[in-house]
């Protein structure tokens, strides 16, 4: 009989022992799951800074882009060079007289 005893209390802690450290490693997961759901959301924020960084700067960069090739037209518009299909070839020709919708008419029969 205190054998059977002996046998039953030993068996009660090791049931004991293990469910303190299922416990413990449930705690554990737990921990772990929480801190892996803040890296994620850490992650999500960085990443959405980013998008709107590199929107911004592509923005800025469109925006250059269309200032130059304005700059660019403007520049073309005041001096072209026309040839005439005579002999006398290319010449410079200044438009700042015309206006901008027989400017565009010429520059359509030049093309």
């Amino acid at each position: 009989m205190e054998a059977l005893k002996s046998e039953l209390e030993d068996s009660l802690d090791t049931t004991a022992a293990a469910q303190e450290l299922r416990g413990k490693r449930e705690q554990e997961v737990t921990e772990l799951k929480r801190v892996m759901d803040e890296e994620v959301h850490n992650h999500e924020t960085v990443v959405q800074e980013l998008r709107h960084k590199y929107t911004q700067q592509l923005d800025e960069a469109n925006d250059q882009l269309d200032q130059t090739k304005k700059v660019c037209l403007a520049q073309l518009l005041t001096s072209i060079i026309i040839y005439d299909g005579g002999s006398e070839g290319f010449h410079m020709h200044s438009f700042h007289h015309i206006g901008p919708t027989r400017m565009s008419f010429l520059i359509s029969k030049t093309v």
